[in-house]
């Protein structure tokens, strides 16, 4: 059999990988390991290229310029329709101050760096904040592309000096690639998700099959043999969609399924299977696929269509086949197009940089100016910055911080008197503490109580014991993390403070994580209040939810109060229910219920009069905590009644 000869079971592979990455995009909880649908892609990715150029050399056919004008021709026809749709569609009917983000993270997608932009923009692959973005899935195709840069170089040369080092050289690569991801999958989480070195094995897993498949021991297994092996890689694929929580060591079982299922689907059952039509259709428009379900998920969300609507499987599907037949296959095939999709990839910047430079706001003059002390009351020893955060600030009132970078491990922001007294009010929490700490503040200063807040945007309040070095989180380092759990355990048990108000975004807090953080404040705190967050709000997202309101057609009037719908309740139940529990389980310890004050018949309370009070879909603005002052008032001063008492 020739290398080249087609394959359709490796067809009906990716006809599993992608069906099973968009189920896992739709949200549907039965597939929780769906992404790994992309590292089967890396592994038919490498498979494939290696096969392709170890047959160039051999035949002496191969040249660089042809290899990556096949791969243009390949990649970037269908990327630019889909870059180009998605751009006129932000255009003419996204939300204004998207834009400007949307047409970066489009210039990073056809520049094949989308997987560092995300990684330095969006952050965790699994964070709200990157599910908003029509291109994020691109991140995989700039690690690809990474890939079709670097490996032909090196296959190549070491083809033409050593041939007989390429076996050992290729398993050295991939064995190297596996240690350093399995060692960044527990320190370095969202960059190992991103980068070409920490995927490099999977690819390199293909390109090894490739390598030893023409082996005479390869060839000599016995075809039952061979089915059973083919059989149970594609169940090892499978058991990865549907068991896998989130990137960790069990990909291996993915990557290896898939291995087995390139070296070994020739034979009977596994080809019988994957060698369906439907599979091997589904299979063949899997790029187009792939590209156009995302943005069609991100679009239908942000207009209030459920994600899990398997209505929109049609477009996508439709979209998919205009894509396939119309462009990606008779591009592919034509060897003298370069001229034209050079063309076409510089219009399409070209549309980046209009889209980029177009009115990103609407304008606000009918409503009160929003402020927010988000970034006043960060402890961060940095303030984050990214596009998106840029933006919804910049219509913003934001009273500059004036606190130390270290105040992260020296005792946080302290409010009142600044003598040697200890606080005898804390306030520990992420950007929810950050929301709260400037009413808290204002009823420490009413009732003329000192006050320490140690808050710190997008890093969760909780401590693991014991402390380790290696622990991290996405925005600061390892060392950072420390530092700042160590200084707030020492203050904690040096003060015993009176009251400690711990706040949250409860609804990504396992009880587990909590405990160890319960049990310092149960020992070292006379009381401990547990903050309810608020109701969050569907389709918002991180957006800037005044701009949003205007782009929904909202209008001020004065006096009357205006709504929209509440989302991810789910999620957010289930951390009103965690603080429940531990109130209920835990000595001296108490709820700031102020959920109720923001709900009314299932909706959220967005808009009194000409005053908004989100700031985005989670947080509030400092008029929006105001609200629930006295509901705040009331619990510190019962909490403090309970210790005289």
């Amino acid at each position: 059999m020739s290398p080249l000869t087609y394959r359709p079971e490796i067809d009906g592979l990716r006809a599993f990988a992608v069906v099973a990455v968009i189920l896992f995009h739709m949200n549907y909880q039965w597939i929780p390991g769906g992404f790994a649908g992309v590292d089967v892609f890396f592994v038919i990715s490498g498979y494939l290229i290696t096969t392709r150029l170890k047959n160039d050399l051999e035949t002496q056919t191969f040249s660089f310029r042809d290899f990556w004008a096949r791969r243009i021709r390949r990649i970037l026809p269908a990327l630019i329709l889909v870059t180009a749709t998605t751009l006129f569609f932000a255009q003419l009917f996204g939300f204004r101050a998207d834009r400007p983000v949307i047409a970066k993270q489009a210039r990073a997608a056809l520049f094949s760096y989308a997987n560092f932009y995300f990684w330095r923009d969006a952050g965790d692959y699994w964070h709200p904040q990157a599910e908003e973005s029509p291109f994020l899935h691109t991140w995989s195709l700039s690690v690809e592309e990474q890939f079709y840069f670097a490996f032909p170089v090196f296959f190549a040369v070491v083809y033409r000096l050593r041939p007989q080092w390429l076996n050992g050289l290729t398993l050295a690569v991939l064995v190297s690639s596996m240690l350093l991801f399995l060692y960044g999958s527990r320190s370095y989480r969202v960059a190992t998700f991103y980068f070409l070195p920490t995927r490099a094995w999977e690819l390199a897993t293909g390109c090894y099959v490739s390598l030893v498949l023409q082996n005479d021991p390869v060839k000599r297994i016995q075809p039952l043999l061979s089915s059973a092996l083919g059989v149970s890689g594609l169940s090892m694929v499978i058991w990865s969609f549907i068991c896998l929580p989130t990137l960790n060591a069990g990909i291996v079982f993915s990557v290896l399924g898939t291995a087995l299922v390139i070296a070994f689907s020739q034979n009977r059952v596994c080809r019988l299977l994957l060698s369906h039509k439907t599979f091997v259709h589904i299979g063949q428009l899997s790029y187009s696929l792939y590209l156009w379900h995302w943005p069609v998920l991100v679009y239908a969300k942000q207009f209030g269509v459920g994600v899990r609507t398997l209505i929109l499987l049609a477009p996508i599907y439709l979209l998919s086949l205009v894509s396939y037949y119309f462009v990606e296959t008779p591009m592919r095939r034509r060897e003298g197009n370069i001229p034209a999709i050079s063309a076409a990839y510089i219009l399409t910047l070209g549309l980046c940089a209009f889209v980029r430079s177009s009115l990103p706001y609407y304008d606000a003059s009918a409503f009160e100016k929003q402020h927010s002390y988000a970034r006043y009351y960060d402890s961060r020893p940095r303030i984050l910055r990214n596009d998106r955060v840029e933006t919804m600030f910049s219509t913003m009132e934001v009273p500059k911080r004036d606190s130390a970078l270290d105040a992260y491990r020296n005792g946080g922001i302290i409010i009142g008197n600044q003598d040697n007294t200890n606080p005898r009010i804390v306030v520990l929490g992420d950007s929810h503490g950050a929301m709260w700490a400037d009413t808290i503040r204002s009823v420490a200063e009413e009732i003329e109580l000192k006050v320490s807040i140690i808050t710190m945007n997008a890093v969760p309040p909780f401590i693991k014991l014991p402390l380790s070095r290696t622990q991290r989180s996405i925005y600061v380092t390892s060392e950072e993390k420390y530092l700042y759990d160590k200084s707030r355990i020492e203050l904690i048990q040096s003060w015993k403070p009176d009251v400690t108000i711990l706040c949250a975004r409860w609804e990504y807090v396992i009880e587990a994580n909590a405990n160890d953080l319960m049990d310092l404040l149960e020992q070292h705190s006379s009381r401990t209040l547990l903050m309810e967050q608020p109701p969050e709000l569907a389709v918002v997202g991180n957006r800037n939810a005044l701009q949003y309101l205007i782009f929904r057609g909202f209008k001020p009037e004065d006096g009357r109060k205006q709504y929209l719908p509440i989302g991810n309740t789910e999620r957010v139940n289930a951390g009103r229910s965690l603080i429940r529990k531990l109130a209920s389980t835990r000595r001296g310890v108490d709820i700031i219920p102020i959920y109720d004050i923001y709900v009314e018949n299932s909706e959220a309370f967005v808009l009194d009069g000409r005053n908004v009070i989100y700031f985005d879909d989670d947080h509030l603005t400092t008029y929006g905590a105001t609200i629930g002052r006295q509901r705040i008032k009331a619990e510190i001063m019962k909490a403090l009644a309970s210790i005289k008492n």
